[in-house]
């Protein structure tokens, strides 16, 4: 460790300045600049002061345009003022002093404390000097009295932080209490939305299931699977689970039995785990209306496939690779008379994909529909057909059925009354009877308070 002569603050070795005060630690030789006075380094090459060249103003070092003698190589190597070969390498022709410069004199050798030149460079020639900063502690400063202002502001803070606050109770007008609604009339109020929503489901009610009108991607759907051949193949997606049943549901059958009806081969199939299941619950109520139809003969439940897009690709390219084995009775799938010529997604008539969301139909559209142009009918929630529509009027979709009103407008191309027209009557009883509820309950409780007034 080196200490510092003047703070004794321990440094490391090797430092030449003492990390507390910036005092040098090694004893060095001073030169005065010849300009302003400045203690400098005896080998620095400017003042740290003014910025004097010292080397140049003590009169030794070579002109700048010196030419080399023919003394050899050492010889020519040589730099003015003991500057590195890499700061001088390039020589440049002197210039002629300006006017300015003419009229100044120039210092003689005699103004100036000579300095040793050395004849060779070397690496303590341009010594770096590092920069230390140096503490400098601030300026006391004068301490003001306060003034009357200030002290009457602290006087008040005093008082108010020293005074003991009593809170005192109030007392506080109470709302009037409202009667509760009594045991009866919410007995009555259940019972009325009970009826509501399942007597449409008990005895069907048509007039209150009947659609306006036919929208246009149900109108397109039933118009191309009328252009279906007889025996055509069809794979309908399952792609929606338990929460959307109720939306997709009604959309499934209404699909289910007009396929059927017109004698054309179901594949069934899901990427979901759920999906499976549910798809065998719609071929079996579909089964019951079409007594023609037989399974293994007219519809195949192909099962689950896991693995989303890359599921759907394969799909395309070979069903029995991806589900060699069908979901009810576990039998090899291309053993089915129905699978006869179709070896992928891409070899059936169309596709029917029933979507939970818009991912659900843009997966088949972009893995199946778009490269092999097979067309596609779409099933999906209410929600989720203004996401669809673009795809319909760009051509990649055939036909939309959407939510309850889609699906009972598609049983109502088909002559048939269905689950959708069922749970469109009911979801309509059950609103109107809530609006009649809350208007008799508010007409009621008007007629109170002007009593009471």
């Amino acid at each position: 460790m080196i200490y510092c002569p003047g703070c004794g603050t321990a440094n490391r070795e090797g430092s030449r300045f003492c990390n507390e005060c910036g005092r040098r630690l090694a004893d060095e030789s001073w030169a005065n600049c010849p300009r302003c006075g400045a203690a400098n380094v005896a080998d620095a090459a400017h003042c740290q002061r003014c910025g004097l060249d010292l080397a140049h103003a003590a009169g030794e070092a070579p002109p700048r345009g010196a030419a080399p003698t023919q003394g050899g190589a050492e010889q020519a190597n040589l730099q003015r003022g003991g500057l590195p070969p890499w700061l001088d390498s390039v020589e440049q022709p002197e210039e002629e002093p300006s006017t300015r410069e003419r009229g100044l004199a120039a210092p003689t050798s005699d103004s100036f404390e000579s300095h040793p030149v050395q004849d060779e460079w070397s690496a303590d020639a341009l010594s770096i000097e590092p920069i230390v900063g140096v503490p400098y502690r601030a300026h006391e400063r004068v301490t003001l009295p306060p003034t009357a202002e200030q002290r009457a502001a602290a006087g008040l803070f005093a008082e108010t932080a020293a005074e003991e606050v009593h809170a005192s109770p109030q007392d506080v007008a109470e709302d009037e209490a409202r009667p509760a609604l009594a045991r009866g009339w919410r007995l009555f109020i259940a019972i009325a939305l009970l009826v509501a929503l399942a007597a449409p489901l008990v005895a069907p009610m048509t007039a209150l299931s009947a659609v306006t009108r036919i929208p246009p991607g149900v109108a397109a759907a039933n118009k191309a699977i009328n252009s279906l051949p007889a025996g055509a193949a069809v794979l309908v997606v399952f792609d929606y689970d338990a929460g959307l049943s109720g939306d997709l549901t009604p959309i499934a059958d209404a699909y289910l039995r007009y396929l059927l009806q017109r004698n054309l081969h179901v594949l069934a199939i899901s990427t979901l785990p759920e999906g499976a299941a549910l798809a065998d619950a719609a071929l079996d109520r579909a089964l019951q209306g079409q007594p023609q139809a037989v399974y293994g003969e007219a519809v195949l439940n192909l099962g689950y496939v896991a693995g989303g897009e890359a599921a759907v690709r394969a799909l395309a390219v070979s069903i029995p690779t991806v589900a060699p084995n069908d979901y009810r009775l576990g039998r090899p799938v291309s053993g089915y008379p129905l699978m006869a010529g179709v070896t992928g997604a891409r070899d059936v008539a169309m596709i029917v994909v029933l979507g939970r969301d818009l991912t659900a139909v843009q997966r088949w559209i972009e893995q199946v529909g778009a490269p092999y142009g097979t067309p596609l009918l779409v099933g999906v929630p209410a929600m989720i057909e203004p996401a669809v529509s673009p795809y319909q009027a760009a051509g990649q979709v055939r036909g939309v059925v959407a939510g309850l009103a889609g699906a009972a407008a598609y049983e109502r191309l088909q002559g048939h009354s269905g689950l959708g027209g069922q749970l469109l009557a009911s979801l309509r009883v059950g609103i109107w009877t809530v609006v009649g509820v809350v208007v008799i309950a508010n007409l009621v409780g008007l007629v109170k308070r002007k009593r009471n007034a």
